[in-house]
């Protein structure tokens, strides 16, 4: 195909589908695509940032209320103070992979309809639990009677 901005014959792996339709691509290659969406990053970046937090903002809330929104060992429900843990001790690997961290970790919660080896614990249990050798300290206190 060739590309209505800078005329050049490239192979399909240069063009990418329209959001409207599977068969559809777009006229532009995406080189010239990525060239037009810099420039009208550069032109005002913090309309770009703004809209990043506010997605990233929205998806750190659906998973927390996908999650119950509280702690589940202590029971914290501030939303600041909650996180993800991995269920089975394996936050590492998944770091160590580079994949799975950070705000995109929400989006793959998201797009994985919340998993079971997620949950939610507030940042003092998750230490808690990461220091203990995988429990949360308060799993270890005897229960008061």
């Amino acid at each position: 195909m060739v590309c209505k901005k800078c005329h050049l014959d490239k192979s399909d792996f240069f063009w990418k589908r329209t959001r409207s339709g599977k068969t559809t691509l777009h006229r532009q290659c995406s080189d010239c695509m990525g060239l037009a969406q810099k420039k009208r990053y550069d032109a005002n970046p913090d309309y770009y940032i703004n809209i990043t937090k506010r997605r990233q903002r929205q998806l750190r809330q659906q998973v927390v209320e996908a999650y119950g929104g509280k702690c589940v060992c202590c029971g914290e429900s501030n939303p600041i103070f909650l996180a993800i843990d991995h269920v089975n001790n394996d936050g590492h690997t998944h770091r160590v992979k580079g994949k799975h961290f950070g705000p995109k970790l929400y989006l793959i919660i998201v797009k994985q309809n919340f998993p079971s080896h997620y949950q939610l614990l507030c940042y003092n249990c998750n230490m808690g639990k990461h220091l203990n050798g995988g429990t949360c300290p308060h799993q270890n206190e005897p229960s008061a009677t």
